[in-house]
């Protein structure tokens, strides 16, 4: 089912973010009661919800639609990712307990050295 989707003011900038670093992000936040993106990336698929991180946290709960679809992908051992920021969606990708900088060009994990496209 369409509807006129409530899209978080970041989630341009995360999936530019998400693309540049090579990942294959597919935009589903039209969908009701699912979530924001799919990102695939190195053999992986992460689902994801974005929300606005500059919001209040009561501001960022899930809907009632996106806590049960998060429960149930949760269910069959399947990991419901929710991002607030360009730094948590490149941390998730990257797999790493870590600081990411940004050097003014590229992002780096401060544990592997991994680095990831423009800032």
């Amino acid at each position: 089912m369409i509807r006129n989707a409530k899209v978080d003011s970041n989630q341009s900038e995360i999936v530019k973010a998400l693309r540049n670093a090579g990942a294959w992000v597919t935009i589903t936040s039209q969908l009701k009661n699912a979530f924001d993106i799919l990102a695939g990336y190195k053999g992986k698929l992460f689902i994801v919800e974005i929300k606005d991180g500059m919001k209040p946290p009561s501001a960022r709960r899930l809907s009632e639609g996106e806590q049960k679809c998060k429960d149930g992908f949760n269910s069959v051992g399947v990991y419901y990712y929710i991002i607030t920021s360009i730094d948590e969606a490149l941390h998730m990708i990257c797999e790493h307990d870590y600081k990411i900088t940004c050097s003014g060009f590229m992002h780096k994990c401060e544990k592997c050295g991994h680095t990831w496209g423009a800032c």
